[in-house]
């Protein structure tokens, strides 16, 4: 009784995890050669770097990021890629529900006709229109009425189809001899069985199995193609021709002005379908189409940007010299007395760089004052978790003995971690919903407690947590469905699939914000576990948590591996959705952290602009108008001063308000990296550094969403007073006076009501 009582909420307050014992972890050591692990590794160095032997090659080596050619690709026409996508630059409606029902629903696809296709558009159209959907009501209601020219049709279509005259023969639905005459097949023809009525109660099902389904949410009937009643030519007899065709193009208007070209009529661009916000949107299958085209345009997008980036880094002068001209060595200035980093390394690393070198890449590292990052190249990872601890070893070993290069707040220890499958490949099935159950966040920070409630390594376990129970929430919602049919018929293998698919499909596309990030596992087949970093990285302390990681990735690629505590998990995680689905949020917790009139950080990914980048109004400011270097804490947060909660008609569209620093009509995109030496960029970096370009402006965020980010701790207070005021003499530069308490930012308490949807 406890169990089917206990708080879903209470399930996620994780205590330190008891199950990962010394058993387990001599598991793992019995079969160590059959991980694969590469670290990626983030210095500051307190010697400068410049001019060196090869300082021209590596400038042009640094000269351009990968998340350069990322941010090209995804600037890119959004037909570059659907051409790749669906062989069409600019494709259709249709072309798009085709390949949505191979994928989808292969046994639905009929190449001798569209009816599958204008199904799905009819469904989105009934879902996003009320005008259609009252017409389409009507139809429904007489298709079920006696003697109307709706119920004949469909009459008429079932006597027409000798399979669905059998299958109703066997279910019991009663017959009548009468001549065909009284069909519309002439009046000399022989007598035969037919329907001439169907009870209401049967009929209804008889629709639901052979016509369409309304009730259920993706529309189909629940009949196999061989035995469907034809849309098109049933809405033709039953009179609705017009209508239909109508109803049909609409569905077919709203994939194609918010899928196809991503709601940007002007000039979609690849990012445009990278994202969508379906928060709106009704139809499961426009939501479901739209997440099919965002997976596909980021993988598109990740995979032009490997390449790109291989062939520049390759040779790095001749492709700047290919794509730029003469253009980039404007901007390289040598020194004489700066060191080389790679020097640097060699120098204060000896044993490290003499015995691993050959094998990593190095790179600069921009989020960084003075650092590099280095990682795994040839071969991609290291095979064994022995291996691993060599490595650590030996950097360890060196890293103690120099005072050179040092971790800081801002530095990061990536651990990739994957499993080699029986062939020796890497294994690229991956049980994330399993993963999620054995992952405690909590614990996985247990040794970095800096980078904890950091925008770099958020939990993805809450957010998916949450996705899930909105899910539980809808009234019809077919994976709601689908996950208790499994979960009562005891198929929890199968319920773990489907919940791991979810998992992959609603995960954040922003991997760099994701602590346990699973973006890499269909191209590299491994998860980039983003914890360890900060200060306080030691040996024995990455040995711990590469252990613990690997823990959770056995769990994620063997199903035999702790099956029986993974069910309890998951039956424990059902019983308690099934039973606490209307938890209401936790508005304590946004008034005990929210002051109003206070400054504080707002991850970049909280609000996006442009190619979803944040408005770096504040960032520009400071860097071009004052001249001044960025304070590390800004620069992958937004900073603004709470204003206060504006009321929506519901809990939902209630939002948190925060005054912030706009930039007026600037294109960053042109102003900065790789666009910089253009005359439009050249324009655009003009504009930043004139003041009258910038503005207090405002950005919200729904208090849904705030309560998420309390939770997770990426709403953080500015903690520094330097910091604070000099953002603060921005704002009063642009206010035109200093912030007082009786101005817009005054003192107050907040207040929230919960409103009943």
């Amino acid at each position: 009784m406890k169990l089917l009582l206990e708080n879903w909420r209470e399930h996620l307050k994780e205590e330190l995890l008891t199950e990962f014992a010394r058993s387990d972890k001599e598991a793992l050591m019995a079969e160590q050669d059959r991980f694969t692990i590469s670290y990626e590794i983030e210095l500051e160095s307190r010697g400068v770097a410049g001019e060196s032997s090869t300082g021209r090659a590596e400038f042009a080596r640094n000269y351009l990021s990968e998340d350069d050619f990322g941010d090209s690709w995804s600037a890119r026409e959004v037909g570059d890629f659907y051409h790749h996508y669906l062989d069409k630059k600019g494709p259709e409606p249709r072309d798009l529900i085709v390949k949505y029902l191979i994928e989808e629903y292969p046994t639905r696809v009929d190449p001798k006709s569209e009816d599958a296709e204008n199904l799905i558009s009819l469904s989105i159209a009934i879902k996003e229109n009320e005008k259609i959907a009252k017409e389409f009501s009507t139809l429904y209601k007489n298709i079920l009425r006696d003697g109307t020219r709706e119920n004949k049709a469909l009459i008429d279509a079932i006597n027409n189809d000798p399979d669905i005259k059998e299958a109703l023969k066997e279910r019991g639905v009663e017959f009548k001899t009468a001549q065909q005459g009284t069909l519309p097949f002439g009046d000399e023809a022989e007598e035969e069985a037919v329907i001439l009525g169907i009870q209401p109660g049967v009929l209804k099902e008889v629709v639901h199995t052979y016509l369409f389904n309304p009730e259920d949410d993706n529309f189909f009937g629940a009949a196999g193609v061989d035995k469907t009643i034809g849309l098109t030519d049933f809405l033709y007899k039953a009179g609705w021709e017009e209508e239909a065709e109508q109803w049909i193009k609409e569905g077919f208007d709203e994939i194609k002005n918010y899928v196809i070209n991503g709601a940007n009529p002007r000039w979609p661009t690849i990012a445009d379908v990278t994202f969508f916000n379906t928060n709106n949107w009704e139809s499961y299958h426009l939501k479901a189409i739209a997440n099919m085209v965002a997976s596909a345009s980021q993988s598109f997008i990740d995979e032009r940007t490997e390449a790109d980036w291989r062939e520049y880094q390759d040779d790095p002068v001749e492709y700047l010299d290919n794509n730029f001209g003469g253009d980039w060595e404007d901007h390289y200035q040598p020194t004489s007395e700066d060191g080389d980093l790679y020097e640097m390394l060699e120098e204060h690393f000896p044993r490290f760089m003499e015995k691993w070198a050959d094998q990593l890449k190095f790179e600069p590292d921009g989020s960084l004052r003075n650092g590099i990052e280095f990682s795994m190249d040839n071969p991609k990872f290291m095979t064994g978790l022995d291996t691993a601890f060599e490595f650590l070893k030996d950097f360890f070993f060196d890293y103690n003995r120099q005072d050179n290069f040092h971790f800081d707040a801002n530095t990061g220890l990536h651990t990739n971690i994957g499993y080699l499958d029986d062939d020796g490949e890497s294994h690229k099935d991956y049980n994330l919903m399993k993963a999620l159950l054995f992952l405690n966040h909590d614990f996985a920070f247990k040794e970095f407690g800096q980078r904890k409630g950091t925008t770099w390594a958020t939990d993805l376990k809450s957010d998916i947590v949450e996705k899930i129970e909105n899910e539980f929430k809808k009234d019809r919602s077919r994976f709601k469905n689908l996950a208790m049919k499994l979960y009562k018929k005891n198929k929890l293998d199968k319920l773990g699939r489907k919940l791991s698919g979810f998992v992959d499909n609603y995960a954040p596309s922003n991997a760099k914000s994701l602590g346990f990030n699973i973006r890499y596992i269909n191209r590299l087949g491994y998860v980039e576990f983003r914890y360890p970093g900060g200060r306080q990285p030691t040996l024995e302390k990455m040995k711990k948590a590469t252990l613990y990681y690997a823990y959770v990735i056995k769990q994620a690629v063997d199903p035999t591996y702790k099956k029986k505590e993974y069910e309890q998990k998951l039956v424990k995680l059902m019983t308690n959705l099934a039973s606490h689905v209307d938890r209401p949020m936790e508005v304590k917790k946004i008034k005990e952290f929210m002051k109003k009139g206070e400054l504080y950080l707002i991850p970049a990914t909280a609000v996006a602009g442009r190619w979803h980048r944040p408005n770096r109004g504040l960032n520009q400011y400071i860097q071009h108008v004052l001249n001044h270097s960025l304070p590390y804490s800004l620069l992958l947060n937004n900073a603004g001063f709470f204003k206060g909660v504006r009321k929506g008609k519901t809990l939902k569209d209630t939002v948190a308000v925060f005054k912030v620093v706009e930039a007026i009509d600037i294109d960053e995109f042109f102003a900065q990296g790789h666009m910089a030496g253009t005359e439009e960029g050249q324009a655009e970096l003009q504009k930043m550094k004139k003041k009258e370009n910038y503005r207090i402006g405002e950005i919200t965020i729904p208090v849904p969403q705030l309560e998420r980010m309390i939770i997770n701790k990426s709403l953080t207070f500015i903690n520094s007073d330097h910091i604070e005021l000099r953002v603060k003499d921005v704002f009063e530069a642009l206010a035109g006076g200093p912030l007082t308490a009786t101005g817009a930012l005054q003192e107050n308490k907040i207040k929230i009501r919960l409103i009943k949807k």
